[in-house]
């Protein structure tokens, strides 16, 4: 991700999935960037999702939470920005499912008991395997309301079972093109590199972050 510092910033992920913050604070973890999370914050609350796309999402996360953030008055300063993210697995078998509902797809169920759903649902079938996740990020500077936007995609293919590891989400049954193993067993190192997640984040870096831009 580089090795330049930039100047102090402060970052707030509007999430409360531990996952994401676990990998946007290694992501970042380069940069004179502090980060905050909602918990810290005190800010537990959650918009409903309705968008009818990644980006959409993302937004309706960012206005949510732009509102709340913007009640700690004392906090913002000029270097003060608020993440917001949507992501999600596109299976071509499956017409591009769960897609935007990928943290919700079958219901009240379990990350394993989705990752299973998806397994059953490709079982038999050899040649539309083919996926990809999808990760779009929202920025603001919450002091002079400039927004961003950044994406990144992972192409890949559903193993045909499912191997638990490192990761989360639907990392046990995601093969990354050029890999011969799912997500899970590559590791943070790996997926940090190369995920959508990862690459959507070296956009951000670059055009906000790094003293390069």
């Amino acid at each position: 991700m580089g090795n330049k510092k930039s100047k102090f910033k402060k970052l707030i992920l509007a999430t409360h999935n531990d996952g994401k913050i676990k990998e946007f604070e290694n992501l970042l973890s380069n940069f004179q960037i502090s980060i905050f999370n909602l918990s810290k914050l005190n800010i537990l609350n959650e918009p409903v999702e309705n968008g009818n796309s990644f980006s959409e999402n993302a937004q309706i996360k960012m206005n949510f939470y732009l509102s709340e953030v913007k009640k700690l008055k004392e906090f913002i300063t000029e270097e003060t920005y608020l993440l917001s993210e949507d992501s999600g697995i596109e299976v071509d078998f499956l017409n591009g499912e769960p897609g935007i509902r990928s943290a919700r797809y079958g219901g009240n169920l379990s990350t394993t008991e989705r990752n299973q759903l998806i397994l059953d649902k490709l079982k038999g079938v050899e040649d539309k395997r083919n996926a990809r996740y999808v990760s779009c990020i929202k920025l603001i500077n919450i002091f002079d309301q400039s927004q961003y936007e950044f994406v990144g995609h992972f192409t890949g293919t559903i193993s045909h079972k499912m191997y638990k590891g490192r990761g989360f989400g639907y990392d046990p049954i995601f093969i990354p093109l050029g890999y011969n193993e799912t997500v899970s067993k590559l590791g943070d190192d790996v997926k940090n590199e190369i995920s959508h997640r990862a690459i959507a984040t070296k956009k951000m870096i670059k055009k906000v972050f790094s003293d390069e831009r």
